[in-house]
């Protein structure tokens, strides 16, 4: 089997046994949709993507051109920044099949516990601008990214001390747990307007900066950014092996034929059946897109990721 038990533990940290069970019986179900005799490490990739950002949508299939090619070259944008930025986690799964609430999403892989926050605002922040540069115009994909981007440059500054400008100093009491009527909700200010304004300043400071430096990183490799690109709206979906394979400027011919040659042994075919037997029917393998799902999506349970794991929209 290809299955990478390490691989899948990173992907899956902070499931339930319900939820390990309900991957592997998703797993099962799509490795028979497909005429598999046997699962693989993909069955179950897709297994938990579909439990985590639900199943995907069928209407991929209208998506116009400009769409594409917005959704393109937002997650390209936001695949080349954490490749570019030595800290980030490596580039997992790319794709532009929208589930749940994404049009498209980026997958990173934790390899250990990083604090390195500025770069992964950057990351953040590579989408919009990878529109802004390509597309000279700017979107609502956007929003979530900002959304994360604006709360953890606050969060640096308020709870975590990390402004040179403000100090070591956490502002605001966190009185999450003490809720009641007539009490605001998140955090009691116990500072002045000047110090709130100060605040303001310092987050608008730092997000400027992570939004320059993306655009720098991908002005200064802009035919990478449309590669990554160019392949999302031919395959839809690019994998790690093949990310790294189009950063480093190899072919996908082989690794296709990998992925082939592994479809046959787990549908139970031979080369050399293959050979001996004249084919009864015209015989399709089937892709990743091809997968049917057979339950309502009402029934599938969705679970937030945390952050660093949630994937890029």
């Amino acid at each position: 089997s290809d299955v990478d038990l390490a691989v899948i533990a990173k992907q899956t940290a902070g499931f339930t046994g319900a939820d390990l069970a309900n991957l592997v019986n998703e797993a099962a179900l799509l490795s028979a949709r497909l005429g598999l005799k046997k699962g693989g490490q993909q069955q179950l990739e897709q297994s938990i993507e579909r439990v985590i950002a639900g199943p995907e949508k069928k209407s991929r299939a209208m998506m116009s051109e400009y769409e594409k090619n917005l959704v393109s070259y937002h997650e390209a944008g936001h695949a080349l920044c954490g490749y570019l930025l030595p800290e980030c986690d490596p580039v997992h799964k790319v794709s532009i099949i929208p589930r749940g609430r994404a049009g498209g999403y980026t997958l990173l892989l934790p390899t250990e516990e990083r604090t390195h926050l500025r770069q992964q605002i950057i990351m953040m922040l590579g989408g919009r601008v990878a529109e802004e540069i390509v597309l000279h115009e700017i979107s609502t994909g956007a929003s979530n990214d900002i959304e994360r981007a604006t709360s953890t440059i606050r969060r640096m500054i308020t709870e975590w001390g990390m402004s040179d400008e403000l100090g070591t100093i956490t502002f605001g009491n966190n009185n999450n747990d003490q809720v009641f009527l007539g009490r605001d909700l998140g955090r009691d200010r116990n500072y002045s307007e000047a110090v709130a304004y100060s605040i303001d300043k310092e987050v608008k400071r730092l997000m400027d900066e992570c939004h320059a430096e993306a655009r720098r990183l991908l002005s200064e490799n802009l035919d990478k950014l449309t590669i990554i690109a160019e392949t999302l709206k031919e395959r839809e979906t690019i994998q790690a092996d093949e990310f790294v394979a189009l950063m480093e400027g190899r072919s996908l011919e082989d690794l296709d034929q990998k992925k082939e040659e592994l479809l046959r042994e787990q549908k139970g075919l031979t080369t050399q059946a293959e050979k001996t037997e004249e084919p009864t029917e015209e015989t399709t393998v089937p892709t990743p897109f091809d997968s049917v799902t057979l339950q309502k999506e009402e029934d599938v349970p969705v679970k937030e990721k945390t952050e660093p794991q949630e994937p890029m929209e």
